[in-house]
């Protein structure tokens, strides 16, 4: 039995799952993989404790010495500058799509082999180079 999020898992990468799945059975053998995570690890604590650390720190520390510019608005923003923040608050926005377009994006989706999630991430992505002619 195999279980899986449907979030983390798309099309593409579920039978790309599949088939290193199935190659591992059908395989004679099955080699050792050149590290292990604990070898990474180990490796990473020394470099931490050594000079290389602290030259790497050094080097980032004067690349971002002036902090960079706040991203400019949306060209179809409805304002035209963003107050500094005083306190940090969320915001719930909710939208409904018909049942017709979901079927649709579905359907779309399931011919491309991959999930939903996608699609509406391009579409979302889409608005944001476009701008509002891409509604």
């Amino acid at each position: 039995m195999l279980c899986y999020l449907h979030i983390v898992t798309d099309g593409i990468s579920l039978r790309t799952f599949l088939g290193d799945l199935n190659q591992s059975y059908v395989s004679p053998g099955v080699s050792q993989p050149a590290s292990q995570y604990l070898d990474y690890a180990i490796a990473e604590s020394k470099q931490l404790k050594g000079q290389a650390i602290k030259d790497d720190l050094k080097y980032w520390k004067q690349q971002f010495e002036t902090p960079v510019d706040c991203l400019p608005l949306l060209p179809f923003s409805r304002v035209q500058s963003r107050p500094p923040l005083s306190i940090s608050k969320s915001f719930t926005a909710r939208a409904f799509i018909k049942k017709e377009t979901v079927a649709r994006v579905k359907e779309c989706s399931r011919q491309s082999g991959s999930a939903s999630f996608h699609f509406y991430a391009a579409a979302l992505q889409n608005i944001h180079v476009r701008g509002p002619r891409a509604l």
